[in-house]
């Protein structure tokens, strides 16, 4: 009523007036980390296999059903990589807490796809610390970490060798 442009970033409200969204290609997005996860569980076994959590955003949300869909359009080609999906809200604690749990029932773990690397990537860190898992990129034991948003953390645990890439 007050001529107030209304703007959102990376959501598609439903319900009320706006002027102007602006999204990034999350299925795209998802897509390019999936191929990096398919790409380096080949280098480690010599084909695509292994068993990987995708720690997920909120599934109600369009940013979260197109990260997960453009993950599973690449990976879902190859039946012998298992993804364990577990549903983290966008919540750092309750993603840390996904890799703790999943690591825990699941020691032969081969990768972590994250949705949100800004959201869950310092707390994986801590939780692979916490459980002796964080290893550098080519060292054995490492587990192969991807992710969406190329946030701080992330572009710097990828220059350090001790993640794969993003999305």
């Amino acid at each position: 009523a007050a001529n107030v442009p209304f703007f959102t970033i990376d959501r598609s409200p439903q319900g009320c007036a706006i002027d102007m969204t602006v999204l990034s290609d999350n299925r795209l997005a998802g897509k390019q980390a999936g191929e990096v996860m398919v790409d380096e569980l080949t280098k480690k076994y010599g084909e695509p296999k292994g068993k990987v959590p995708a720690i997920t955003g909120n599934l109600s949300q369009n940013v979260g059903q197109l990260r997960r869909d453009g993950f599973h359009d690449v990976v879902d080609q190859y039946p012998a990589i298992e993804i364990i999906q577990k549903v983290g809200d966008w919540d750092a604690a309750k993603g840390q807490q996904i890799v703790i749990d999943v690591l825990t029932a699941t020691p032969d773990l081969d990768g972590i796809y994250m949705h949100s690397d800004n959201v869950y990537g310092p707390g994986t860190k801590a939780a692979l610390d916490q459980l002796g898992k964080f290893q550098p990129a080519g060292a054995d034991g490492h587990i192969i970490i991807t992710g969406v948003d190329g946030g701080p953390w992330m572009l710097q645990a990828i220059m350090g060798g001790v993640a794969d890439g993003t999305g």
